[in-house]
């Protein structure tokens, strides 16, 4: 009985970090997939890592704080790096609030399942477009290593760096708008000067209707630079998030 008490308190620990970060890690932790699917995947991939760490795993404690503590210890862990992964996916919607803006699709908002809110066209598409890219470039199964290889850098038990983990979180949301930026540069660059000969054109010719007559002719380039750029995009997306991932695998 107590053999069985333990393996149950190993399997709990992992669980915990397993189980936040696959709530909030991009593609497994959507809102449009099943709660009990997840939970499910959680279960099975807990039984399954369970004993391969089991030296890292300390002795069931018998003071209920201290269990207390390590569940909030393994919570935290877990949530924060399926936040560090999320915020990768995050910077494709901030990218695709500004390619809307200059192409004139600002107004055209859509209910997007994955930030359960109201958002972009083109966000929404560069959204689903990076999940299917993560699936069938096998990097969700790099994810789970990294959580897998996290009990290496976090060992079970010991505190969290509140403060080292805040200036992490801090410098890769400042990243993620950086990689935001860099996806949605050809879009805002052409957006740019498509507004300053707008405006040039307004001063010469006054009586024109600008944006009447500008506006299609902004869609259509914004889609025509959108499409031409799409692929190189995405493939930076993707090396920047193989790369956070790498740095995430000790």
């Amino acid at each position: 009985m107590p053999e069985m008490q333990i393996e149950l308190f190993s399997v709990m620990l992992v669980f915990l970090r397993l189980g936040a970060a696959l709530t909030l890690m991009p593609g497994i932790g959507e809102a449009t997939v099943s709660t009990r699917i997840r939970l499910v995947l959680a279960i099975l991939l807990s039984v399954a890592l369970a004993p391969t760490i089991e030296n890292e795993i300390p002795a069931m404690p018998d003071q209920p704080a201290e269990v207390v503590r390590l569940v909030a210890i393994e919570t935290m862990i877990g949530a924060m790096l399926g936040t560090m992964l999320r915020f990768m996916v995050s910077a494709l919607h901030t990218a695709g609030v500004v390619i809307a803006m200059q192409s004139g699709l600002a107004t055209a908002m859509m209910y997007d399942p994955n930030q359960q809110a109201q958002g972009a066209l083109p966000g929404n598409f560069l959204s689903a477009l990076a999940l299917v890219l993560l699936f069938s470039s096998g990097m969700h199964l790099m994810m789970l290593d990294a959580v897998a290889q996290s009990y290496q850098v976090f060992p079970v038990g010991e505190a969290l760096p509140l403060g080292d983990a805040a200036q992490l979180l801090g410098r890769l949301l400042d990243a993620a708008f950086v990689l935001a930026t860099q996806v949605a540069a050809p879009l805002l660059l052409v957006g740019t000067l498509f507004q300053v000969a707008l405006g040039l054109l307004a001063r010469l010719m006054p009586t024109i209707q600008v944006f009447f007559i500008a506006i299609p002719i902004q869609m259509l380039i914004g889609l025509s630079i959108l499409a031409i750029t799409l692929s190189a995009a995405m493939l930076v997306w993707l090396d920047r998030f193989g790369m956070r991932l790498d740095s995430m695998v000790p």
